[in-house]
């Protein structure tokens, strides 16, 4: 059979010139790489073998495999690439017994990979409630921070390990440890929207009021979570109860010095002395309410019953609801004709319209508060980014976010008192 090549055009084939792929490479560097010897040849048998760090992972010790036992014995605390010992991964996947093993032959519960994580940082982040009991055991530090500053305790709280937060708190972990943006396992639980956690960490002296290096506290960062927004608002505030003692003068002084609740709780009467409380009878007052916290674990305030109602704070939520109530009020008429009985159902009426009407009042004040905090929250991360943006920074815009900020800010605190 003939076979013949069939072209689709009768014109010249057109020529192309070779491209130049080493462009203006010179030859003789190309010619180097191309002598550089070959990459080893590793025989397939080599990737047979088991190291101690897969074992680990895989949950195997030397005790099920024979020709791992020797490694086992000598390199239990080798660290791979990334500083990762065999505890490490057995914690980090829930290997309880292999840990208490690992631990029993090499008791370095508290080695750090390259960012700084221990076993029980990587225990607390995935849920092992028998990994953490048993490194806990082993003296495992709930307090070390690794390189961003977290503990265990902001781990377990960040992944919503709700178990594993009662064991680390029942061990002595501290709800109000900072991290290198200020913050805290209560902050990082507000942030979350873990109302039971928020809940526990308080009940352990969590400070939700304390404020992050970006200026937010629990309420602003918790403005999408009303249940826990309502949480923290029924915890007593260190505003709160210098205004029940009448000594609202005093709050400058704690917000100079940025003590809040926990440490107020903690302060000496050398302390409220250093800060400027000089006078005997303040300071027996706040003494008073630290004693009786230390003593009896609750929060004891006697209201200064000599204030009087002209220097009565008007910014105070029960002021307002006094004032509103009594404007409102109704006094029974006195007329002959009509009985006691009709007046007294009168007053009762119109103080149930002045109740709703208050209540009304205080749910606009709520959503204006919460809508407050998600603009805060919006801002500083607007603010946030900009100054970390050299190449397109904005000194003037710059200026104006840091002034928008600070003003939400200021909004927010006043809308606290009426609510």
């Amino acid at each position: 059979m003939e076979h013949r090549s069939v072209r689709f055009s009768t014109k010249k084939p057109v020529e192309h010139e070779a491209a130049d792929l080493l462009g203006d490479w010179d030859q003789d560097e190309f010619q180097k790489i191309l002598r550089l010897p070959l990459t080893k040849i590793i025989n397939d048998t080599y990737y047979d073998r088991l190291d101690v760090h897969t074992a680990a992972s895989l949950g195997i010790s030397g005790k099920d495999v024979p020709e791992l036992a020797p490694e086992w014995e000598t390199n239990l605390n080798a660290e791979n690439a990334h500083k990762w010992t065999p505890l490490m991964y057995a914690a980090y996947l829930g290997h309880h017994k292999l840990c208490e093993e690992i631990l029993s032959r090499v008791p370095l519960v508290d080695t750090v990979n390259e960012v700084g994580q221990t076993a029980l940082m990587l225990a607390a982040s995935c849920g092992s409630v028998d990994t953490v009991k048993i490194l806990v055991k082993y003296g495992a530090d709930i307090t070390r921070q690794d390189s961003r500053g977290w503990s265990s305790l902001h781990y377990s709280t960040h992944y919503n390990q709700s178990a594993i937060t009662d064991i680390l708190l029942e061990a002595g972990a501290d709800p109000n440890l900072q991290d290198k943006e200020g913050m805290t396992p209560v902050l990082i639980a507000c942030e979350v929207g873990s109302e039971a956690t928020v809940s526990t960490l308080i009940k352990y002296k969590g400070d939700p009021n304390h404020r992050n290096l970006r200026g937010e506290n629990g309420e602003a960062i918790a403005a999408e979570f009303p249940k826990i927004l309502k949480l923290i608002r029924n915890q007593p505030s260190l505003e709160g109860i210098l205004r029940q003692l009448g000594l609202e003068k005093y709050i400058p002084l704690f917000e100079r010095d940025e003590i809040t609740l926990s440490l107020f709780l903690n302060l000496t009467e050398n302390d409220l002395t250093d800060m400027g409380i000089t006078l005997f009878g303040p300071r027996k007052k706040l003494l008073n309410v630290i004693k009786q916290y230390k003593e009896r674990g609750i929060l004891a305030v006697e209201p200064d019953l000599t204030t009087s109602e002209a220097t009565r704070d008007p910014s105070s939520s029960n002021s307002i609801l006094e004032k509103k109530s009594a404007s409102l009020k109704v006094e029974p008429k006195s007329n002959p004709n009509s009985s006691s009985s009709n007046d007294l159902a009168q007053v009762k009426n119109e103080l149930a319209r002045a109740m709703n009407l208050i209540g009304a009042q205080q749910k606009e004040l709520r959503e204006q508060f919460e809508l407050n905090a998600y603009l805060h929250r919006f801002v500083a991360m607007l603010y946030e980014k900009q100054r970390k943006d050299r190449t397109s920074f904005d000194p003037k815009l710059n200026n104006e976010l840091e002034q928008a900020v600070s003003r939400l800010i200021t909004s927010m605190n006043r809308l606290k008192n009426f609510i």
